[in-house]
């Protein structure tokens, strides 16, 4: 769609932001991968910080190696310049991305994204690695959507290096990893902070977890995303209860709920946990409301299917087979080949499950799994905590 005078143009605008006065510079690393990120912001960066400073290490640019270039901000000449730009152009595609509906307009190595309900507009050059977002004043999103990104090139990069995303949690108990991987509305997060609340537990992530094979370790990597915490689980803990108060403020605000604390009082304990709304928590609101804290890597010893269920009277761990568990991880695995799966810029390269056969087969030969099924409402995680700990003890398992 671009001719080649037309991406050396872009590719012009591009060095024109780089070359900017006021460009804040930042290198980004997660330990494997690292971002420079460039804007001339700094509600931006900072916003980046605050959010995703657990998993990721910020420090001053260096020019000595990085994975992708990132920049964002606010360029009114710049912007302008590209919308017009495409204005008369044939798009490509219309696509969406995490609720976002865009147009695409690309080439081999140009892809021009064009946010449909607000301003804004991303840019990718392929073939320097460098993804600039720009918008204006009047985006809501200007603050928070460059951490989106990072945290994008971060996933996508990780995978082409041999991780896997997973659908799930994770946590640490005395250092040893454990993943807590299941359907949704399995109880991931309820286990998760179950564990967390009995005081001897860290917390990894909630919802989307990096795995990879190194080295003949197994480890798990921490991906920043938001705690969805159903109601019925904040109310019934004295740690989380505080941000049902008509006083709470949430830095992400609530979201799907209208619901006060005194309509929770009134139903009965079924009713409770099945309130399907929930409050969104950051990484940080929800590791101070515990006392604990994050560790961003661990290495693997254990996979905890959970199944909460309001029928179990007594809590109790299954060993399930390894072709059941596999069946589990196949379907909790994220790549190329689900129809949700969204790699909107094309950074990932060829991974699908046909290649995962062998690493689920090395994965499930090195550490233990279980099925955890326990009722959120006739018990706690105190006695399920207990059983772990025991398991983790064995010495086939090589505590860290």
């Amino acid at each position: 769609m671009f001719n080649e005078e037309e991406c050396l143009r872009l590719g012009e605008l591009i060095e024109k932001i780089v070359k900017s006065e006021g460009l804040i510079k930042n290198q980004i690393s997660d330990g494997d991968i690292i971002i420079s990120f460039m804007t001339n912001a700094s509600e931006q960066l900072n916003w980046a910080k605050y959010y995703q400073k657990f998993y990721y290490k910020f420090s001053e640019y260096s020019t000595e190696r990085t994975d992708c270039l990132l920049l964002t901000g606010f360029y009114p000449e710049i912007y302008y310049e590209i919308l017009n730009f495409v204005n008369d152009k044939c798009y490509t595609k219309e696509a969406s991305y995490r609720g976002d509906s865009f147009t695409e307009y690309s080439t081999n190595n140009m892809i021009v994204q064009v946010y449909d309900n607000r301003p804004g507009l991303t840019l990718l050059d392929k073939e320097n690695k460098t993804i600039v977002f720009l918008t204006t004043l009047e985006d809501k999103h200007f603050i928070q959507e460059p951490a989106r990104l990072i945290r994008e090139i971060f996933n996508r990069e990780n995978e082409n290096i041999g991780a896997y995303q997973f659908h799930g949690g994770a946590v640490t108990i005395q250092n040893n990893g454990i993943l807590i991987c299941g359907e949704k509305g399995a109880g991931k997060t309820t286990t998760v902070t179950g564990l967390i609340e009995d005081g001897r537990t860290d917390f990894v992530a909630n919802d989307r977890v990096l795995l990879s094979i190194k080295e003949n370790k197994t480890m798990i990597k921490g991906i920043p995303f938001a705690v969805a915490i159903r109601l019925g689980t904040c109310y019934n803990s004295p740690y989380l209860r505080k941000w049902l108060e008509p006083t709470a403020e949430p830095i992400l605000g609530f979201r799907h709920s209208n619901l006060k604390i005194s309509d929770i009082e009134s139903f009965s304990d079924v009713e409770r946990w099945n309130i399907k709304q929930f409050i969104e928590l950051t990484p940080e609101e929800l590791i101070l409301s515990y006392n604990t804290q994050v560790k961003s890597t661990a290495q693997l010893k254990m996979i905890i299917f959970p199944e909460v269920n309001k029928d179990y009277k007594n809590p109790y761990i299954d060993k399930p087979s390894k072709e059941w568990a596999k069946s589990v991880l196949f379907r909790e695995c994220f790549t190329i080949d689900d129809d949700s799966y969204n790699d909107r810029f094309g950074l990932l390269k060829e991974i699908t499950k046909e290649g995962l056969e062998n690493t689920f087969d090395t994965l499930l030969n090195n550490v233990s799994i279980y099925s955890i099924k326990y009722s959120n409402i006739h018990s706690t995680l105190g006695d399920i905590y207990q059983l772990i700990l025991d398991e983790i003890k064995q010495p086939n398992l090589d505590i860290l």
